[in-house]
């Protein structure tokens, strides 16, 4: 009579004939070990916390572009009950996480750009843009540059 195999015992047998047949491909085996390590120093590298804020910076302001897009869309003959839910679309960028520099005109958001503007946030998460050529003075509480 046959001994009966364990389930347990032929996934063992089946992992050892495949941990030799992997062993035997030295290339396969090199790249492995390899990539476990990047992996183990990558996963240390990595920082603990991120800066989940995205600045954008936009010209003109959200305002001014909802209130063009309303006034467009109402021009096309587009239905009123359409056009209202622009108030929830412009709600939408107070979300956390999203940052937005409004520039009143292109020329201001060229020269930010440029790093002749520099964007400042207050502890109270305001912006301030500042001018180091025309103002005399960085602003009181503005101390992480956006």
């Amino acid at each position: 009579m046959k001994k009966r195999i364990s389930a347990g015992g032929l996934l063992l047998a089946v992992l050892k004939k495949d941990a030799r047949v992997y062993s035997r491909n030295t290339i396969y085996l090199f790249l492995t070990i390899l990539g476990l390590v990047i992996f183990v120093v990558l996963f240390w590298i990595v920082p603990d916390t991120v800066d989940e804020e995205l600045p954008f910076a936009i010209s003109p302001p959200l305002s001014a572009l909802f209130e063009q897009s309303k006034v467009a869309l109402t021009d096309m003959d587009v239905p009123l009950q359409s056009v209202t839910p622009m108030a929830e679309l412009e709600a939408a960028f107070e979300e956390e996480g999203l940052q937005i520099i409004e520039f009143e005109n292109e020329e201001e958001l060229i020269k930010a750009i440029k790093g002749e503007l520099v964007v400042y946030r207050t502890e109270d998460r305001s912006i301030i843009i500042y001018d180091p050529e025309g103002d005399a003075e960085k602003p009181v509480h503005a101390q992480n540059p956006a």
